[in-house]
């Protein structure tokens, strides 16, 4: 399987699943403290964006992010959602859950899942949770963009 990136190219064996992840980080803010950078390459960087993609089968979006919400609800103790929402329309829809998880700091996630034919994209955006609210548009954004060339 011939497979381009960021314009490279390789070859894989037929038969191998693509797990491809592509990362963004939100540009540097000095002055935001950032105890744990989510980015080491972009140690003031409170915000990233991670897509990644699978064969869904028959699930449609809201049904693959309802079984994610739930694989993670047993993953993760004390995990709640704080909110639900589409940023697609009726032709396309693109369910999201916002939630909040608190480690070494507190983080804030945006998951929101695209169709395309037979694959699901998953676009996680995850922020310190004092900067998700300048982040959360972009990364509602980001999803709403995403189309095939």
């Amino acid at each position: 399987m011939k497979i381009s990136f960021a314009g490279m190219k390789t070859q894989v064996p037929d038969g191998w699943q693509d797990e491809s992840t592509i990362t963004f980080s939100m540009p540097a803010q000095p002055g935001i403290d950032v105890p744990l950078a989510l980015n080491p390459r972009v140690p003031d960087s409170a915000a990233n964006l991670v897509i990644t993609w699978e064969h869904a089968g028959e699930l449609g979006a809201q049904e693959y992010l309802d079984q994610r919400l739930a694989q993670l609800s047993e993953q993760l103790p004390g995990f709640t959602v704080a909110e639900r929402g589409d940023a697609g329309d009726a032709q396309e829809p693109i369910p999201w859950a916002e939630f909040s998880l608190v480690a070494k700091v507190a983080v804030t996630q945006l998951l929101l899942v695209k169709r395309a034919g037979d694959r699901v994209f998953v676009i996680t955006g995850t922020s310190l949770t004092p900067s998700f609210a300048a982040a959360k548009d972009q990364f509602l954004s980001a999803a709403r963009q995403l189309a095939p060339e």
